[in-house]
This record gives C-alpha cells, structure tokens and sequence, in this order.
C-alpha cells in the first residue's frame, strides 16, 4: 500500500472523528484536500532526491516544515473545510479551549508513537516538525484571522 493511500484511510478516520466531535471543521475544502493531498503525497515520495550536503537537506527541511505549517494555517484560517488532520486539531482546540499549538504538538507525538509502534522510522525531521508546525500554524491562523485579508473575500 502506498504512502498516500495509507494516509487517506488515516484521514477517513479523522473525518468520522471530527464529523462526530464537531462538524463544523468539516466541508467541501476538507475531501478536496484530502485527496489531492493523498495524490501529491504519492507523487513527491516517487521524485524526491537528497543531496549530499547535509546542511542543504537540513535547510530543504526547515524550509518545507515552514512552508507547509504556513499554508495549512492559511487554508485552515479560511473555514472551507479543514484537512483531516487540522479537523481534529481544531475541533479538540476550539470545543476545549486548548491551544492550537499545543493540539497540534500533542497529536504529532501521538502519530509519531503509532507509527514507530507499527515499524515506522523518526529522525530528525519528524522532531523538527513535532515542534516547528504548531506553532507556525498557529500564529498564521492568528494572523490571517485578524488581517483584513478574509474578511474582503467574505
């Protein structure tokens, strides 16, 4: 089974989850996302290439870490429907008035422990995500929400 493909049946059960939980988080934008999401998933792993400059991986890393958290706080900002992963972050946020960042943080160890449970491997990288992408998601949501930006396209 593929990388994508394995993320999407994870995906369906954070729906259900969050469909249950708090419904609200979930929309049109949450099964678009989530499938092209899958799809790119699958692409990236096949055309992905290292250096052999350790530095250089390590600053691709950081820069997609980056990247990643800030386009998912922009998206999540925008409430067409929240991936499935930032369904549940958010909904267990909002409905218990919890950080964002600190969800965020708490459900990465908890992913990254299942993984590592059912043979899954951690480096570097995952630590760096675990504590780079809450918070950077959380001061985009923040942000984005307090600009003028949403409330002109609304």
């Amino acid at each position: 089974m593929s990388i994508g493909s394995s993320s999407l049946i994870v995906a369906v059960a954070m729906i259900i989850f969050a469909l249950f939980y708090d419904r609200k988080q979930i929309n049109i934008g949450t099964i678009l996302y989530q499938i092209i999401y899958s799809f790119f998933v699958d692409v990236f792993t096949k055309i992905q290439h290292y250096t052999d400059i350790k530095a250089v991986n390590f600053v691709i890393m950081l820069l997609g870490i980056a990247i990643f958290s800030f386009g998912t706080g922009i998206y999540s900002a925008a409430d067409f429907g929240r991936g499935s992963y930032e369904a549940v972050t958010f909904s267990l946020a909002e409905k218990n008035g919890w950080k964002i960042k600190i969800v965020r943080m708490v459900l990465d160890i908890i992913m990254v422990i299942i993984g590592v449970l059912l043979g899954g491997k951690f480096g570097i990288c995952t630590i760096a995500t675990v504590l780079l992408s809450g918070p950077i998601i959380q001061a985009t949501v923040s942000t984005v929400k307090k600009s003028k930006i949403l409330k002109n396209i609304s």
